[in-house]
């Protein structure tokens, strides 16, 4: 180390001229004046103090440091945050900056061997060698955007991807609507032309990326409760819309309400909003488009009436049969609609339920009164017959069915005179029956009520 003067007027300024050793550098650099006080020293120079100074330095070894080389490139150029006196493990952030119309395709590092330095993110450290950086580009693909408009009574409305798309590249929209909402049309433009949209599932949906950016809007509308009953052990009536099950619908939507009884059961009633719409049924299903109000449909079950009977089988007034297994299950109005309980299954004969008790067979004067009528008389081999064995046979006139014509054949008939025989003449009008059964009701012989008691 020197000094470009041996001596110095207070205030000259003095330069340090300091130089290491090969593999050395500067550490430390002191001036002190007579008293031992430091002198400040700026670039190597100071300002000579009113006393005589005494100069001082250390060294030390020297840092390693090597350099980045970018090479030549094409289309684009590449800068380092850095390119001379770094050392080993420094961090070197690479600034890529391709031409316009083109993106990096390759980007290297190598060291003093020509082995390769890993790169992330544009960014590597440096080795304990040089580096040299190399880098190619390649034309840019063209990409283009989505625009998502304003899109009243939607929670939320996505595009993924939403930018950098290439063409023919698939995009899904997803839409969220509000509480109480659907989406009733989507629609994708290319300025003012229409792009082809595939619904999804869960609000999704899909198309293909057309040559140019894209804007996407949709109409959502409010939603209207459907309340059903809930499944009971006489069936299920479910709504459904579009042939998936649904609790609501929008305005102009077609609701299908699949009626399904089950074992034993059929629909007695369905109501809409309390007015009844079973007569358009059709096929088990009843079907309605739904304005704009919530609606509810409500449901009576019956026991399944059949045109078949068994022993034990009830008789609507309607000539309808419910089997005995059934009868259980009848609804109230069935109930009050049985007029008779079959005995015969074959003859579909059955004893007539509507009871009248205390009327005469014949009043007193009247001609069946005192008269032995032969025509209805049955008579059986057992006078005691009870019901307790079934060995019994009958001669006379064993069916009954004509004894009303026999009754009414009498000159003085009438209701007054023969009032048991006039009510089972009106029997079909006191049990409101119609069709097959609201004829044919009689007096049954002794013959049949004994055949109905070993039942």
């Amino acid at each position: 180390m020197t000094a470009d003067k041996k001596s110095a007027a207070e205030g000259d300024k003095v330069t340090l001229t300091v130089t290491p050793e090969s593999g050395y550098e500067l550490d430390t650099l002191t001036v002190k004046d007579a008293d031992g006080k430091a002198v400040t020293v700026t670039a190597n120079s100071f300002t000579m103090p009113k006393s005589n100074v005494t100069v001082s330095a250390s060294f030390k070894a020297a840092l390693v440091t090597y350099s980045v080389t970018v090479g030549t490139m094409t289309n684009g150029s590449v800068t380092a945050s850095k390119t001379t006196s770094i050392a080993k493990g420094s961090s070197i952030t690479l600034t890529v900056t391709p031409d316009a119309g083109y993106e990096l395709d390759t980007l290297s590092v190598k060291d003093a061997g020509g082995n390769d330095v890993t790169v992330t993110a544009n960014a590597f450290t440096m080795p304990e060698s040089d580096v040299t950086i190399s880098a190619t580009f390649k034309m840019a693909l063209v990409t283009y955007s989505v625009t998502i408009g304003t899109i009243a009574h939607a929670s939320s409305v996505t595009a993924n991807p939403m930018t950098g798309i290439s063409a023919g590249s698939t995009v899904t929209i997803t839409i969220t609507p509000e509480a109480n909402y659907k989406v009733e049309t989507i629609t994708v433009k290319q300025g003012s032309t229409d792009v082809p949209t595939n619904a999804g599932t869960a609000g999704t949906y899909t198309f293909s990326m057309p040559s140019g950016d894209v804007t996407v809007n949709a109409t959502l509308v409010p939603l209207y409760t459907i309340t059903v009953p809930a499944a009971t052990t006489p069936g299920t009536v479910t709504a459904k819309v579009g042939g998936v099950a649904a609790t609501k619908a929008a305005s102009g939507e077609t609701v299908t309400v699949e009626i399904s009884p089950n074992s034993g059961y059929e629909i007695e009633t369905l109501k809409k909003d309390g007015s009844d719409v079973t007569s358009s049924i059709s096929a088990g299903a009843y079907s309605f488009t739904m304005g704009s109000a919530d609606v509810t449909i409500t449901a009576a079950w019956k026991a399944l009436e059949e045109d078949s009977c068994d022993v034990g089988s009830v008789v609507l007034n309607n000539g309808k049969f419910v089997k005995k297994d059934n009868t259980d299950k009848l609804s109230d109005a069935q109930k009050s609609a049985v007029v008779a309980v079959i005995f015969d299954a074959t003859g579909k004969k059955g004893v007539g339920l509507k009871q009248e008790r205390d009327i005469a067979w014949a009043t007193e004067g009247a001609i069946g009164h005192g008269t032995k009528i032969t025509a209805l008389i049955c008579t059986p081999s057992d006078p005691y017959v009870d019901g307790s064995a079934d060995s019994s046979t009958f001669t006379g006139t064993t069916d009954g069915s004509t004894s009303l014509s026999v009754i009414k054949a009498l000159s003085d008939y009438d209701a007054t005179k023969y009032p048991a025989w006039a009510w089972i003449e009106g029997y079909a009008t006191t049990a409101s029956l119609t069709g097959t059964y609201a004829s044919g009701w009689y007096m049954p012989s002794i013959k049949t009520c004994y055949e109905m008691s070993i039942i």
